[in-house]
């Protein structure tokens, strides 16, 4: 169970620092294992979702500026928030 673990911590880091081919690779040997965390942030079974024709209305509350190490960078605005729950929300 301890490899999980830090198999588990592998996958979060490299998601986390955007080298999703090393992500996905650790993501692959927790599938492997049946791992499945003991822990998780909140009941994910109820989060509203965004279709795709509704993520267009997302763009324009993120600006994009480029970093010379890592390139693009996707930084969402104070109004992100708010555009969000808009669109999550019941009709």
């Amino acid at each position: 169970m301890e490899h999980q673990v830090a198999e588990y911590c592998l996958f979060l880091e490299h998601a986390h620092s955007g080298e999703y081919h090393d992500a996905d690779y650790w993501r692959t040997q927790l599938l492997r294992h049946h791992f499945e965390p003991t822990c998780l942030c909140g009941d994910r079974t109820t989060a509203p979702l965004i279709h795709p024709p509704q993520l267009d209305q997302i763009h324009p509350y993120i600006t994009r500026q480029h970093h010379p190490e890592i390139g693009t960078v996707p930084l969402p605005q104070p109004s992100l928030v708010e555009q969000l729950r808009h669109l999550t929300s019941p009709l």
